[in-house]
């Protein structure tokens, strides 16, 4: 089995729970250092990436 995971990776993840964001400490990183992070810190448990902007650019 595979396993893939989509990232949307471009906002600061602002609710009306949380309108700071998520995590406001990254707010001014780049979106390539965002999805490295976010990558890395998954592993070997996922197998492939999508990513949206605005529409698939996996292949």
């Amino acid at each position: 089995m595979k396993t893939s995971l989509g990232i949307w990776a471009l906002g600061p993840m602002v609710t009306r729970f949380v309108p700071g964001g998520y995590q406001p400490q990254h707010a001014s990183e780049s979106t390539a250092v965002k999805v490295t992070r976010a990558v890395a810190g998954l592993g070997d448990l996922i197998d492939d990436y999508e990513f949206h902007y605005p529409q698939e650019l996996s292949e």
